[in-house]
């Protein structure tokens, strides 16, 4: 209705004409009854808007019975007039007579009533306009929650397919808002967050860009509004890859968080977790661990164990300790999330497969892999019930259970479900997903003995992680390393040496301390031993060696033949060298790390 009071005449008259009326008759008829009807549509309240779509049904048809709607708060007056519009015949001599009475009191009483309606005209206009702007902002709010309908989260088990068109073409018309862009941008940013929990990361970028764009230009760049598309912004980053801007927008958005709500505060948290987020995967696991720490600490005792967001601060720190080799608390953490989220959310939602697959994660790096097949079974099945068949969580739940597939020698099983996961990902233009998927199958094809189809991928999964990532990222460092090792095993010693020395070199730079810096160390000591350049090889062998074995308990039980691979290297090098006796308690160390292992396997 306040979008027709603002139209213009001309306009006005042809809106009314395709409604077969005229423009005054229409607006009064928006106005009223129907006006009641829609605010209590649009009651915050859940207790206080229609509890069902017949409610509502019945009370336009009472609207339209000149009926009282239930809508409306009840007065006598307005019963009243409800009964003469049921009974204009019968009232309407009654109406004249009255109207003769009163005459001579209205027209005395006009002049006076004329200076009174020109002290209020301002006010009127005041109270107008605030009117519209609310009723603007109250639009804004039911498309919103019109366009929530497209979230998985809330359209569980059902077709998005509609609905995600309807999303298309509300953003194309956007357009239309430009008298109101607090509106706009408040519509492009909610269309944007269903954008990224569809998995659709481009369109939900350009979205969350514009959003920004416009709430600079209206508020400032320190408003509450900014740093909600500042975040929302960076995660969109985050998902297509694109780490450096992810970063920067985190940051900006919990700086302007801290300044307004200061370090303890529910959003300051949300702002802190989300920049672990990017920083883990940046591989800058100290400054991210710290942050969720924070994070999590600040959400539990404002907030309670039981809380959503609790449930994110477990995952995200857990993922962070995992990535460092501290399993077994990452796993109770895990576990817990797991079950917050399923007391807030219940079995089937979208947040749920995530948590599974996170757990079975952490346990498929304890080796104990049975378990981890099964949840990860169960997130498959659960993402595929409540999720498009197109979204990237699907990929990520088929490559997860691909891999551990592949850790118990299903070879078959596991190829079928990685092409399903890369099939996915190549659609959805993902780049960092995409090379997961390729280093999944190039695995699998090694281990099948076909080391020239092997090679091809991780040489593609090698490149798309330089492009996206750049020369001195830990991915890179991992890509370099697998490549590096095939390579070898081939007797491509040249190469092989280049690659493994610059994995080495990033390793250093990046995690001087981690069991993979050690590793790398023993795997480029074999390259150079196996080319016969002795006294290179011998201090990277051995430190490597040793590095490996006390930090053992870091180690991902499904790595540690890295450890058993490096002693090997070492009864090798002394072979190799003619210095066999040197050899000799390296075999024995050897039986004693295998006996180990096979404990250690039997009690899992």
């Amino acid at each position: 209705m306040a979008q027709l009071s603002g139209m213009t005449k001309a306009n006005r008259t042809r809106v009314a004409h395709s409604h077969h009326t005229g423009a005054s008759e229409l607006l009064q008829t928006l106005q009223g009854d129907l006006d009641w009807v829609v605010m209590k549509c649009l009651e915050k309240d859940r207790t206080r808007r229609y509890e069902t779509a017949n409610d509502l049904a019945l009370d336009v048809q009472r609207h339209l019975d000149d009926k009282p709607v239930e809508a409306r708060p009840p007065s006598n007056f307005y019963y009243f007039r409800r009964l003469v519009r049921r009974n204009k015949l019968a009232l309407s001599a009654a109406g004249i007579i009255l109207m003769l009475l009163v005459a001579g009191a209205i027209i005395s009483a006009w002049d006076a009533a004329v200076e009174q309606r020109l002290r209020l005209s301002a006010q009127e206009a005041q109270v107008r306009a605030e009117t519209a702007a609310n009723q603007s902002r109250e639009i804004a709010q039911f498309l919103e929650s019109m366009l929530q309908a497209v979230s998985p989260s809330v359209a569980k088990e059902h077709d998005t397919t509609i609905l995600r068109q309807i999303l298309d073409q509300t953003a194309e018309r956007l357009s239309s808002l430009q008298d109101q862009p607090a509106v706009e941008a408040e519509l492009r940013n909610t269309i944007g967050v269903v954008y990224t929990a569809l998995g659709q990361y481009q369109p939900a970028e350009l979205m969350h860009r514009r959003a920004l764009a416009d709430r600079q230009k209206l508020f400032g760049n320190q408003s509450l509004d900014v740093a909600g598309s500042l975040a929302n912004l960076g995660d969109d980053l985050l998902q297509e890859g694109k780490l450096t801007e992810a970063e920067s927008c985190f940051r900006q958005a919990l700086a302007i968080e801290e300044k307004i709500f200061g370090a303890e505060d529910p959003n300051t948290a949300t702002c802190q977790s989300n920049l672990g987020r990017v920083l883990y995967a940046e591989g800058k696991l100290p400054e991210a661990e710290d942050l969720c720490r924070k994070s999590l600490d600040t959400r539990r005792k404002l907030l309670g164990d039981n809380d959503p967001s609790v449930a994110i601060s477990l995952n995200t720190l857990a993922t962070v300790l995992e990535e460092q080799g501290k399993f077994t608390e990452a796993e109770s953490l895990e576990r817990q999330a797991l079950q917050t989220r399923k007391n807030l959310l219940g079995e089937n939602d979208p947040a749920v497969a995530i948590c599974l697959s996170n757990l079975a994660t952490v346990l498929r790096q304890e080796g104990k892999l049975q378990e981890a097949q099964s949840l990860y079974e169960q997130a498959l099945a659960l993402s595929r019930k409540v999720l498009p068949p197109d979204h990237p969580n699907i990929a990520t739940a088929l490559n997860n259970l691909a891999n551990v597939l592949w850790d118990q020698h299903k070879l078959e099983q596991a190829e079928t479900l990685a092409r399903q996961a890369l099939d996915i990902r190549q659609k959805a233009m993902l780049p960092e997903n995409i090379a997961d998927s390729l280093d999944t199958l190039a695995a699998i094809k090694s281990d099948e003995s076909k080391s020239a189809e092997a090679e091809s991928l991780y040489r593609e999964s090698l490149a798309l992680r330089q492009k996206l990532l750049g020369e001195e990222h830990p991915a890179v460092a991992a890509a370099l390393s697998r490549l590096g090792l095939l390579l070898e095993k081939e007797g491509k010693l040249d190469e092989a040496t280049d690659l493994l020395r610059r994995c080495l070199n990033i390793r250093e730079k990046t995690a001087p301390d981690s069991w993979l810096t050690f590793h790398s160390r023993s795997a480029l000591g074999g390259s150079l031993m196996r080319q016969q350049k002795y006294d290179q090889a011998e201090l990277l062998l051995l430190s490597g060696c040793e590095g490996m074995q006390l930090r053992i308990q870091a180690i991902p039980a499904g790595s540690r033949h890295f450890v058993s691979d490096s002693i090997q290297r070492l009864i090798d090098f002394y072979q190799n060298a003619g210095r066999p006796d040197e050899a000799v308690p390296w075999k024995k160390k050897l039986d004693d790390f295998a006996a180990s292992v096979e404990d250690a396997s039997r009690q899992r």
